[in-house]
């Protein structure tokens, strides 16, 4: 996601992005948020953007604090799940969200320079997509920095109930193993938590088996009760791309101790995995049983 920057003095950039709001309208309001609101805006040029006010504490003078992002035209991934216009998304769009979601988390986690990112608040509204339903993580209001080595703990639980960490919720540990499970929800949702089924039934038989294991076998691995038992997110991505099967009986380190984090991971393809074979409704829904008892 781009921030657009625009080289104006400040009082007349308000102006022309309140302008571009409609004066922060209802009619442009796109969403609401922790630490502030988002509105629809069209700059003078044509561009579209959104532009989020954020909340400021009383004591502090200049309270019009904005950030204008690239407006992304296909909303979040909520309003394709609930939004009573939308069509169902079709299991390629699904297979990609998943795909790319992970790889964004992924990132935060294992590729940034200055160390791990925790994302705080992985769930579909905060999943934006594309033209072309590629997806992006957005809304970082919550991000914590943890260096490599510290587990940090909270006094204050923030963050959105039902997409919580076990030992979050309880504890207020956190670590990246935190997104981990957050994503494990979230992934379900893909599939409206159709559970008798395990695939929205709204799709008939357009899907692909395996990848419909791939996906439910790495969901209920990020939704384990021990986060030292949950994936990497960089394994999670070679689960859903169906090149590697990680060990459900292997406990890893800590998520954050330096070295070794990993659970163990099998190279062989799921083609080639003979006891993955049979009607995928009941192996599926055995693997998946973690999600319902969360007991692993």
């Amino acid at each position: 996601m781009k921030i657009i920057l625009l080289e104006k003095k400040r009082k007349k950039l308000y102006a022309e992005l309140e302008l571009a709001t409609g004066g922060f309208s209802e009619a442009n309001f796109l969403a609401e948020g922790g630490f502030g609101s988002v509105h629809r805006g069209v700059l003078p040029d044509g561009q579209v953007v959104a532009v989020k006010q954020h909340k400021l504490a009383s004591s502090q003078e200049d309270k019009r604090r904005l950030l204008v992002y690239e407006y992304i035209c296909n909303g979040s991934l909520d309003s394709h799940l609930y939004g009573r216009q939308r069509e169902p998304l079709e299991w390629a769009a699904r297979q990609k969200i998943a795909i790319g979601a992970a790889r964004g988390l992924r990132n935060l986690h294992e590729e940034c320079r200055l160390g791990c990112i925790i994302h705080h608040d992985m769930r579909p509204n905060n999943i934006l997509i594309t033209h072309d339903f590629e997806p992006l993580v957005g809304d970082f209001g919550l991000t914590r920095w943890q260096p490599d080595g510290d587990t940090s703990m909270e006094t204050r639980v923030i963050g959105t109930f039902g997409y919580l960490a076990p030992e979050y919720a309880h504890s207020g540990q956190i670590t990246e193993k935190a997104d981990v499970y957050s994503f494990g929800v979230a992934r379900p949702l893909l599939e409206e938590y159709a559970i008798e089924e395990l695939i929205d039934p709204r799709l008939g038989n357009q899907y692909l088996e395996n990848e419909v294991y791939c996906m439910l076998h790495a969901a209920s691995l990020c939704i384990r009760r021990d986060p030292h038992s949950r994936p990497r997110m960089s394994q999670v991505l070679h689960i859903l791309d169906g090149d590697m099967v990680m060990d459900t009986s292997y406990i890893s380190t800590p998520s954050y101790d330096v070295g070794n984090r990993s659970g163990r991971l099998w190279s062989e393809p799921l083609q080639r995995q003979h006891h993955y074979r049979g009607p995928l409704l009941e192996e599926s829904l055995e693997s998946f049983s973690g999600k319902l008892s969360l007991d692993k």
